[in-house]
């Protein structure tokens, strides 16, 4: 009986882990959806940026509807520095024949076979493109460009491969100029999901123009604006809990 009394008692406890394991699991994975949701933000928010700050129209949230008021510009002279390149330029042949400019004889040779306006485009590294037009509304039609404001939008067409949906600051201007949705091979979007980076990329742009420090700066700020209001917000529901 005493050596009965005297016997150890063995306990054996088990306890599984499994529950607090899968928790910490959700929580990775709720921290790593946010993570990634955050930089699609900050991304969105920088393109935005960049968009308002790159010409044409630098600064300004809308283009102007065309280039000149009415889609016709009306100069006796040869156009000179800036003013020849990424413009249509509407010249009146009566005006330019009049004129002492340069070839006048072929203005007013154009102008007594019927053609009131001639329209330069040029293009970079393409071949300068000329039209001949009788009247002034259909001058005023080529005068408007398609394509104007590709520089910003090469900024952010990408961006819905990175959250789904085209920031609102792209879809005014794709509104504006719809054909400009189609060149999405103007710039590249791209995630690095283990570094937790993003990488957007311009290509219309040398990337020596001299707006570009500037712009980026505002951009950077705009993003970090963003990030860090999710951020704050995201503490919040978890302290809240």
């Amino acid at each position: 009986m005493a050596d009965a009394m005297t016997q150890k008692q063995l306990v054996k406890l088990e306890f599984s882990l499994k529950s607090f394991h899968e928790n910490i699991g959700r929580m990775k994975r709720e921290t790593e959806e946010e993570v990634l949701k955050i930089l699609k933000a900050g991304a969105s928010a920088y393109a935005s940026s960049m968009q308002r700050h790159s010409p044409p129209c630098l600064g300004k949230k809308n283009l102007d509807p065309l280039y000149y008021g009415n889609g016709v510009w009306y100069r006796a002279s040869e156009p000179s520095g800036r003013a020849r390149h990424g413009r249509r330029q509407v010249y009146d042949l009566v005006a330019l024949a009049r004129s002492g400019v340069r070839f006048r004889s072929y203005y007013g040779r154009l102008a007594r076979e019927g053609w009131r306006y001639m329209i330069l485009i040029r293009r970079p590294k393409k071949t300068m493109k000329r039209i001949l037009c009788k009247t002034e509304r259909e001058a005023a039609v080529y005068a408007h460009e398609t394509y104007r404001g590709i520089t910003r939008a090469a900024w952010g067409l990408n961006i819905p491969s990175l959250s789904g949906r085209l920031p609102p600051a792209f879809s005014d201007l794709v509104r504006q100029r719809p054909k400009i949705k189609s060149l999405t091979g103007t710039g590249r979007v791209t995630m690095d999901t283990h570094e937790h980076t993003v990488r957007i990329e311009n290509s219309v742009l040398s990337g020596s123009e001299s707006f570009l420090p500037d712009s980026d700066t505002n951009a950077s700020l705009a993003a970090v604006r963003s990030m860090s209001d999710l951020m704050e917000r995201y503490f919040k529901r978890k302290r809240d809990l």
